[in-house]
């Protein structure tokens, strides 16, 4: 998917400061997460947010990274940010959180939150009948953002497909290489040798065809 296609589809609905029944501010992170477009992203705890070993970097990566960052935490509330900043600030919240995120879930408590999804199959499952409804891993074809929306992994048939029903968030919110990291986790390396490829036939006979060929 192109850079332009992505940004007509990348989800930027912003809850600066989103209001329960009652009336009252609800924080940012918490309203970002129950949208259902961003149900694939898991719950960052604060505490690995405002470490900063775990977010070295990103200020140099993301305009108002420390603004965006302290939204998230709770240590600031969007009125107190700079009125000159406000919209840029809104604009780049789910790429810090997204970016945080790509991190965490390469550290231990991650690889355990995105194992939970993975079980309860919220990547999806894939789409070839031989592979047997094997549940998914999200792969970003890069760690930039903004060069693709994320994609799926199966360990079975190890191909990469698009999210069904379709997924617009950023590849760079998981990175390329958390799939890896959870089949290793998972134990599952050996699942590609239940797989199975497709064998055409005709009148009982196998029929070649060369895009199966194995000796080349």
């Amino acid at each position: 998917m192109h850079h332009r296609d992505l940004q007509k589809t990348a989800p930027h609905r912003i809850y600066i400061q989103a209001l329960n029944e009652n009336g009252s501010s609800k924080d940012w992170k918490k309203s970002f997460l129950e949208d259902p477009n961003n149900k694939w992203l898991c719950d960052v705890p604060d505490e690995y947010i405002n470490e900063i070993t775990n977010t070295y970097g990103l200020a140099d990566e993301i305009d108002n990274f420390n603004e965006c960052k302290d939204i998230i935490t709770h240590k600031i509330k969007s009125e107190n940010i700079d009125p000159e900043k406000y919209s840029e600030v809104e604009r780049n919240l789910p790429i810090a959180y997204g970016m945080i995120h790509a991190r965490y879930i390469m550290s231990p408590d991650g690889i355990d939150n995105m194992t939970e999804k993975y079980k309860q199959k919220i990547f999806g499952t894939c789409p070839r009948y031989s592979c047997n409804n094997e549940p998914l891993l999200p792969i970003g074809i890069s760690s930039q953002t903004k060069v693709s929306t994320v994609k799926v992994f199966c360990p079975c048939c190890r191909r990469i497909y698009e999210p069904r029903p379709p997924v617009s968030l950023d590849g760079a919110f998981f990175g390329p290489n958390v799939a890896h990291m959870l089949i290793d986790h998972l134990d599952i390396l050996d699942h590609y040798l239940l797989y199975k490829p497709y064998v055409r036939t005709a009148c009982g006979f196998k029929v070649y065809d060369p895009r199966f060929d194995t000796k080349n």
